[in-house]
């Protein structure tokens, strides 16, 4: 289905290109236009729920190229890592305050700052974007729940690296 065939894959790419512009390519137009487009290219290759882990890790890798995304293997306040078993707890807490994750010990200090429960699944899943390529990551299971934990997040950072509102998401956030 191509992208005028798909309202999804329009908002989706939408979206892509209005963070690009908003950030200003993240001060690198070369690596932004290689990110963009290789989503793109993706995007419109893809159908139904691929487009949507599509544009997750677009912008969690997106995310990184403004040098903005957090560490999601540890816990930003005790640095307990979150995938050995040492963690407590199948939830982990993004902090808006720090720009962090935040283990289940740490959470039930100040539960104040942390914006975004994500299930560990979901964590996970943000923490493979980060480290293996994109193939490999395009073969990881992920659930509706965990998407929709990552979905809320991303978007929320992306809102917060354009510091405004991004025209794409309050249009279209029923779509995305």
């Amino acid at each position: 289905m191509s992208f005028r065939e798909s309202l999804y894959k329009t908002y989706a790419a939408s979206l892509a290109a209005e963070l690009a512009v908003k950030t200003k390519c993240a001060g690198s137009n070369e690596k932004c236009w290689y990110l963009l487009s290789g989503f793109l290219d993706g995007l419109d290759l893809s159908a139904g729920r691929q487009c949507e882990t599509g544009l997750v890790r677009f912008l969690w890798r997106y995310l990184d190229l403004l040098g903005i995304r957090p560490d999601v293997s540890r816990c930003i306040l005790c640095g307990r890592e979150f995938f050995t078993g040492n963690s407590i707890g199948d939830r982990v807490s993004y902090n808006a305050v720090e720009n962090g994750f935040v283990c289940g010990s740490c959470t039930g200090q100040d539960s104040s700052a942390c914006t975004f429960m994500l299930s560990i699944e979901a964590a996970r899943y943000l923490y493979a974007v980060s480290e293996l390529t994109p193939a490999e990551v395009r073969v990881l299971p992920l659930g509706d729940d965990s998407l929709s934990e990552i979905k809320r997040l991303v978007f929320f950072l992306a809102g917060q690296a354009a510091g405004t509102k991004l025209k794409t998401l309050e249009t279209g956030i029923g779509i995305l």
